[in-house]
């Protein structure tokens, strides 16, 4: 697969997601999702791509993610739409690095659901083979607490993100 085939610039777009850090960033890497995207990974089943931008950005509070894929077939769904399975491994570097387990090898297997174009992300279902899945009630409750309740508190926490060293709310306001 060569460097300039649409779902090498698919998964660079997703690792730029993935590897983001500050809001600034996620504001910019999430347009890859639809609106309505579904994320069914552990430990989140949720909809919705700002409660998936306000997770991803939560979780990175305690941990850096990259990820290495091993191999990605795309195949055609339904009519406008493909799937791209992808076998990877996410590196998840728990913050900080002093803990006694600074790496965790997530190993996994996603499948993406895209627009025919390789525009928009419209769903994602992982499974990780080396570390058990919860089950849908608990995460269905992480959804609920980090996304719908994140979204909703949204314009109070961001005044407290600069203490992580995050400016992106405040260089939005000016």
């Amino acid at each position: 697969m060569s460097g300039d085939s649409p779902v090498d610039g698919l998964l660079t777009k997703l690792r730029s997601f993935v590897q983001a850090r500050s809001m600034q960033e996620h504001w910019q890497a999430y347009t890859i999702f639809s609106e309505t995207v579904g994320w069914d990974v552990p430990p989140i089943l949720l909809e919705g791509r700002d409660k998936l931008r306000v997770v991803a950005y939560m979780a990175k509070r305690v941990a850096k993610l990259d990820f290495e894929k091993h191999s990605v077939k795309v195949e055609p769904t339904m009519e406008g739409h493909k799937q791209v399975s992808m076998i990877c491994t996410f590196h998840v570097v728990v913050l900080p690095v002093f803990l006694p387990i600074p790496t965790i090898k997530l190993k996994a297997t996603v499948n993406l659901g895209v627009s025919d174009d390789f525009h928009k992300v419209t769903s994602i279902f992982g499974r990780i083979h080396n570390f058990p899945c919860l089950p849908d009630f608990i995460r269905r409750t992480n959804a609920y607490c980090l996304g719908t309740i994140g979204v909703a508190t949204e314009p109070w926490w961001s005044q407290t993100v600069w203490l992580y060293g995050d400016n992106s709310y405040q260089n939005k306001t000016k």
